[in-house]
């Protein structure tokens, strides 16, 4: 479990979902370990897995806390989605304060194109008077606006929620995010940098920095801030994979370091041999080889620079746990 927790916090959510089947399986009635494992199914967009293992939990403890607001979220992301809005509906009759189901519930009506019940759903949320809720209330808000389109008016609801809240991890990703896809990259460098100092655990807001960085060209900042947060995270694999992809694929050559690069990719490769660090790992080897000034060198470069920054620009598409299951940039 410990093991697993460190992996999750690294952003390795694969590494993570192993060791809990493997605590699992060890201790089939370790009702922690079935709701953890569950939890990172969900976020790896493994739902109906995750539907399962809820199911197994309340079977061992019908009574387990927020088990079955979970299950009902991970159950609108299936098939069966329809039958999570009964459910959901049900959870907050019985308690108006779960601010879970009431999440969950807007999302599934917003994803049925039902935006104004959505809305009224997360305007009833009640104790949204201290900072921290309101500040969850306005990114709900935020959100929902953002997948109708009005972008406007999401960002006034994200810098509305930031400023309930400095130290609001979703707070700031949101208006940041929102930041970017208006083009005011140095604004939202500058709120990424402001909360990484307010929120230093945060591996995501570094990322978000990064890419910041990265698309004003700063790519010698975006160095230093991943070098900066893996020393104060030096077992995130997000960290380390987004600084082996800078050092591989920079367009700014004087940042580009292959050898770096490829020692990262390497031992990224090493721990846990994935698609993802499969690609890094080419992209490290492609650019150590441009350092030999081989013929195709120059062609290969602009390959790899072309391909992340179209990446970037992919990240703006304002999915709210894009990079939370991939935890990597640039």
């Amino acid at each position: 479990m410990n093991l697993a927790g460190l992996a999750d916090g690294a952003g390795d959510l694969d590494q993570a979902v192993g060791l809990l089947q493997q605590a699992v399986a060890t201790a089939p009635e370790f009702e922690q370990a079935h709701f953890n494992l569950a939890s990172a199914l969900s976020r790896l967009g493994r739902s109906d897995e995750a539907v399962a293992r809820y199911d197994a939990l309340l079977e061992i403890e019908p009574r387990f806390p927020s088990a079955r607001c979970f299950r009902a979220m991970a159950l609108t992301q299936t098939a069966l989605a329809a039958e999570a809005e009964p459910e959901l509906r049900q959870l907050l009759a019985q308690s108006p304060s779960d601010w879970q189901a009431r999440r969950g519930l807007a999302d599934l009506l917003a994803r049925l194109n039902r935006l104004d019940e959505a809305l009224s759903v997360i305007g009833e949320a009640p104790d949204a008077s201290d900072a921290a809720a309101s500040a969850d209330q306005q990114v709900e808000i935020a959100s929902l606006l953002t997948r109708a389109g009005r972008l406007d008016d999401a960002l006034a609801a994200a810098l509305d929620a930031s400023a309930a809240d400095p130290s609001h991890v979703e707070a700031q990703l949101s208006a940041g995010r929102l930041l970017l896809a208006a083009g005011r990259f140095e604004e939202a460098a500058t709120r990424f940098s402001t909360a990484v100092e307010q929120r230093p655990d945060s591996v995501e807001l570094r990322l978000s920095e990064v890419d910041a960085r990265w698309l004003l060209g700063n790519c010698d900042t975006a160095r230093q801030r991943l070098e900066d947060g893996l020393r104060d995270s030096p077992r995130s694999a997000g960290l380390t994979e987004a600084l082996a992809r800078l050092l591989a694929t920079c367009p700014d050559e004087s940042t580009l370091d292959g050898d770096v690069a490829l020692r990262l990719a390497q031992e990224l490769y090493a721990a846990r041999a994935t698609p993802r660090f499969a690609e890094t790992l080419v992209m490290a080897l492609a650019e150590a080889e441009t350092a030999a000034d081989t013929p195709r060198a120059g062609r290969l470069r602009a390959d790899l620079s072309a391909y992340a920054i179209g990446r970037h620009v992919r990240l703006l598409g304002l999915t709210d746990d894009a990079r939370r299951t991939e935890a990597s940039a640039p």
